[in-house]
């Protein structure tokens, strides 16, 4: 199990799939730290990601009232059969079956039904599955797999909800809390290896770092014939830059790969300067 941060008060760790959010995550945590762990939310046994467990009563209150009045950001990550449309933002009521542990939407309000909202925008899609990241602001079980589900989109690997790959739990992944703290906002983000850029794209974005590196050295002396520069200018030109650049605001790049070619400035201001001294200004 992954610590991000801890202190006398929190721990903010990221939940491995298989492990228990309610009885197992709190007895490593206290077995790594000693002391108390008080559990403020839960994810599911099949599901892991970023989750921030109290260390006092005092901690514990703080953090639930942050829930309660919907300060708590809670975003995920998930893998979904098929292509949802690019934004939504979805409101169901559903209901639970306690036998079954099973939820379904459901059409009118009776007992025990409960509203359920959840924002959601398509990162990526490649016609048979869709990468999509979701704001939830309610905290329902089941709530992504089943509101996707029922839009004929299941998560892969959620056998439970309708999904038929070979998947063997659901490609869901808490990616970020964010939360107040003592007068400061706290956040915390992990990503799955599955919610990387695939091989291709990294391979591509660290040719396109050689070559800025390789462009700056050959303006430093005046070498505008480069093969570097109209190469960068066509990366920029044809939307690719943009979307690799979006990509690591998304934070789907590993974090010790260079990226100085996707500074928001680097890559144009390079350019401008290569056609300026092309034209001798």
């Amino acid at each position: 199990m992954q610590f991000l941060y801890h202190d006398n008060d929190l721990a903010v760790i990221v939940k491995p799939v298989g492990l228990d959010s309610e009885s197992a995550v709190p007895a490593a945590i206290r077995e790594a730290l000693g002391g108390e762990c008080f559990t403020v939310h839960r994810l599911d046994l099949n599901v892991g990601g970023v989750m921030v467990y109290a260390r006092t009563k005092a901690a514990a209150a703080a953090l639930s009232r942050a829930i309660q009045e919907g300060t708590m950001v809670k975003e995920y990550v998930a893998r979904v059969k098929g292509t949802p449309e690019e934004n939504g933002d979805w409101t169901d009521l559903l209901w639970k079956d306690a036998r079954k542990n099973k939820v379904f939407v459901v059409g009118r309000e009776r007992g025990g039904v409960k509203k359920a909202r959840l924002e959601y925008a398509r990162l990526e899609s490649d016609g048979e599955s869709s990468l999509v990241r979701i704001r939830l602001h309610t905290g329902r079980s089941h709530q992504i797999r089943v509101q996707f589900a029922s839009r004929g989109f299941p998560l892969l690997g959620d056998h439970k909800y309708g999904a038929r790959d070979k998947h063997t739990a659901p490609m869901l992944f808490s990616c970020c809390l964010t939360f107040p703290w003592r007068e400061q906002t706290l956040r915390f983000e992990q990503l799955p290896d599955w919610a990387m850029l695939a091989e291709g794209r990294l391979a591509h974005i660290s040719a396109m770092e050689s070559a800025f590196d390789q462009a700056r050295a050959a303006l430093a002396v005046h070498q505008l014939d480069a093969p570097e520069f109209p190469r960068l200018a066509a990366y920029m030109d044809s939307g690719d830059w943009l979307r690799d650049y979006t990509a690591d605001e998304q934070g789907r790049i590993p974090r010790g790969m260079k990226r100085g070619v996707l500074s928001q400035d680097g890559l144009y201001d390079l350019i401008c300067e290569w056609e300026a001294a092309q034209r001798g200004d």
